[in-house]
């Protein structure tokens, strides 16, 4: 049309040369119609056949190239081990050469045909010129098979380790479904127990590897706590507490302690609940209840799931620790206790009633509880520990 509009330009005005563009059109028109009966602007069925077939052939090609041609080594050659037995379980990856960033597509030689998902591990804040963090230094299946060990490194923003996901295709390649996973919510996800030690290579010694094995934890990814909404100063602890200052009381002066205090622990709970994914029981307390120290309730109560004790636990106990203090035995309100027995700990070792002979053991602010090893630690005086295990706990 441009090319008719041109030629029929030359001499003319406008209008003329339009007329006799529009005239060149219809003929080129017509004869198109005569030559080609079929849409000039929607390719035959046999064209867009051979178009399909053509990209697909482009795509295994591209699929097949090797790792130099495609910048990415095999699976032989680089770090990997599947995250269990499992037929769906992922296959984790390190590639040597570093990949600045995830690809929309990995060959099928990245990974293993087997395994229809892949994991890609990659630092995104080490710096072009620190050296790559061996796989083996990251993480590692423990011995056991029941989970893996990953270095307390990754849980530092700094150092933070991520996931690519990759899905095998119809083209027999992985494609990119995922991007920038943190290491440790990708191994959530997949139902990984997951051992956090300092040094992964020896791992299957900690404490972490032995719950696994044995399917109990030391630590919880589940917590209660007590909201400082009336805390100040406990003129009854201290009394034999050299550690205390004189502070305000509750309730007493402008109360800038108590919101002070507020600030930080609310910090404390972002942290916890929003950052690290921790499930958080939040209670609070009131002026009216006298207990100013409330926000620790880990000297009133602890909890045991059924196992632990290296077995001896036969099944979810909720332990109630005498106090010494009668504003810190207020603490234990029945309707945080009923919410406690709601969670599962219908077994309930009550030993409150100590108190009323003067005696205190005021829970795991006087001893570690055994929770993988049958053993129990117990502070006698600052500085000394005695360890407990097995008959000599009885009664002590």
């Amino acid at each position: 049309l441009a090319s008719a509009f041109a030629a029929a330009a030359g001499g003319r005005t406008v209008p003329e040369a339009a007329s006799l563009c529009a005239s060149a059109w219809m003929r080129a028109a017509a004869f198109t119609s005569a030559a080609a009966p079929l849409s000039a602007s929607t390719p035959t069925a046999a064209a867009a056949q051979q178009q399909q077939q053509q990209q697909q052939q482009q795509q295994r090609q591209r699929l097949g190239q090797t790792p130099s041609q495609r910048g990415f080594a095999t699976a032989a050659g680089a770090a990997s081990f599947a995250l269990g037995a499992a037929a769906d379980a992922p296959l984790m990856v390190q590639l040597p050469q570093r990949a600045w960033g995830a690809a929309a597509t990995l060959p099928a030689s990245a990974g293993d045909p087997k395994r229809a998902s892949l994991g890609v591990l990659r630092e995104p804040f080490a710096a072009f010129n620190q050296t790559t963090t061996p796989m083996g230094q990251i993480l590692r299946p423990l011995s056991s098979g029941k989970g893996v060990a990953v270095s307390t490194r990754c849980v530092f923003p700094s150092s933070k380790v991520v996931v690519d996901e990759y899905e095998l295709d119809r083209f027999g390649g992985y494609k990119l479904t995922g991007m920038a996973v943190d290491l440790l919510a990708y191994l959530q996800k997949h139902k990984t127990k997951v051992a956090l030690v300092p040094d992964v290579a020896s791992a299957d010694k900690s404490t972490a590897a032995a719950g696994i094995a044995n399917s109990i934890s030391q630590s919880s990814n589940e917590v209660l706590m007590v909201s400082p909404t009336a805390f100040g100063f406990n003129e009854q602890a201290a009394q034999d507490n050299s550690f205390m200052a004189v502070a305000e009381k509750p309730g007493e002066g402008s109360g800038g302690l108590t919101r002070t205090v507020l600030s930080e622990f609310a910090d404390l709970y972002h942290q916890l609940s929003s950052v690290h994914g921790v499930n958080v029981s939040l209670f609070e307390h009131s002026l009216e209840h006298g207990t100013p120290d409330a926000c620790f309730p880990n000297n009133w109560f602890s909890t045991h799931a059924a196992g632990e004790a290296a077995g001896g636990n036969k099944e979810a106990t909720l332990v109630l620790y005498p106090m010494k203090c009668p504003n810190r035995a207020a603490e234990r309100r029945p309707g945080t206790i009923d919410v406690l027995k709601s969670r599962g700990y219908g077994r309930v070792v009550d030993l409150s009633g100590e108190e009323a002979v003067g005696k205190c053991f005021e829970g795991t602010g006087e001893c570690a509880p055994p929770r993988v090893w049958g053993m129990l630690q117990v502070w006698r005086g600052y500085g000394r520990v005695v360890d407990l295990s097995g008959e000599e706990a009885v009664g002590k």
